[in-house]
C-alpha cells in the first residue's frame, strides 16, 4: 500500500488515472500474496528467449512477454545474467511508452508466484490475474481456459478499458500464452486457427514449441463452419 505522497512518487504506473481509482483497485486486488521467493533459481531457459516482449498480436490487444524477474534475481545472484538480458516490469513500461500501449491487465499463467512481486501491478494501476496453469497440459485445463476467457470478456467488456491493452505471460511467453491467446481469437474473434497462430507467433518472435497445443488448436472448429457463421 502507498503510505505517503514521496512514496507515491516513485511508484510506476503504466496506466494513467486518478487517485481514488488506484486506490479502488489496490483493494480489489488485496489478497496479491508479498514477495518472499524459496530460491532465486533461474527459470529453465528462460535466458534462451532473448526477446522478452512480443508485440501486439495482429488484430488484437493482446500484448505477450515472458515473465519479469524481481531485482533480488539480479542483485543477489551476481554475474548470473548479462546486463542485456535482464528483464524487470519496468521494462515493460518502458515498452508500452515507446509503443504507446495502455496496459489496463496483466494475466499470470505461471504455476509460481517466485518470479516478482505482484504487487508491483496493483500499486501501478494495472489489474493484475493469476490463472495458474502447468506448462504441459494448459489445452486440457478446462478451469484455466474458462478462467481466461471470462477475465479478458470482462475486462474489455467494461467501456473505460476501451482501448486499453491485456499483458499476458507464462515463464517464456510463448507455449501457454500463445495457447491461451489463440484459444481466445479462435473461440471469441471467429479467427481461424492457422490464422490466430501465425498471427501470435509473428508478434511474439517465436514459434510455439509445444506441438500438442498447436494441434489441439488446429483440431478446433472452424468458424467458418460454425452454425453461427455468416459464410
Amino acid at each position: 500500500m502507498i503510505q505517503n505522497k514521496a512514496k507515491e512518487k516513485n511508484i510506476i504506473h503504466l496506466v494513467q488515472g486518478p487517485t481514488s481509482a488506484h486506490s479502488s483497485q489496490r483493494k480489489h486486488n488485496h489478497a496479491v500474496a508479498p514477495f518472499n521467493p524459496p530460491n532465486l533459481k533461474l527459470p529453465k531457459e528462460w535466458l534462451k528467449y532473448g526477446t522478452a516482449i512480443g508485440n501486439l498480436v495482429e488484430g488484437t490487444l493482446f500484448l505477450p512477454f515472458k515473465t519479469p524477474l524481481h531485482d533480488d534475481y539480479y542483485t543477489k545472484v551476481l554475474n548470473r545474467v548479462k546486463k542485456e538480458d535482464e528483464f524487470r516490469i519496468e521494462d515493460i513500461r518502458q515498452f508500452c511508452i515507446k509503443n504507446r500501449v495502455t496496459l489496463g491487465l496483466v494475466l499470470d499463467l505461471t504455476g509460481t508466484d517466485r518470479y516478482y512481486d505482484a504487487n508491483y501491478w496493483v500499486d501501478s494501476g494495472v489489474s493484475y490475474i493469476k490463472i495458474p496453469s502447468s506448462g504441459h497440459e494448459v489445452h486440457e485445463n478446462k478451469h484455466a481456459i474458462l478462467k481466461f476467457i471470462k477475465e479478458v470478456e470482462k475486462f474489455w467488456n467494461v467501456p473505460k478499458n476501451k482501448g486499453k491493452a491485456i499483458g499476458v505471460h507464462c515463464t517464456h511467453g510463448l507455449n501457454r500464452t500463445g495457447y491461451m491467446i489463440c484459444r481466445y481469437m479462435i473461440e471469441k474473434m471467429n479467427v481461424e486457427p492457422v490464422d490466430a497462430i501465425q498471427r501470435f507467433q509473428d508478434a511474439r518472435g517465436y514459434e510455439m514449441a509445444r506441438q500438442e497445443y498447436v494441434k489441439h488448436l488446429m483440431s478446433l472448429p472452424s468458424p467458418k463452419n460454425s452454425p453461427n457463421s455468416d459464410q
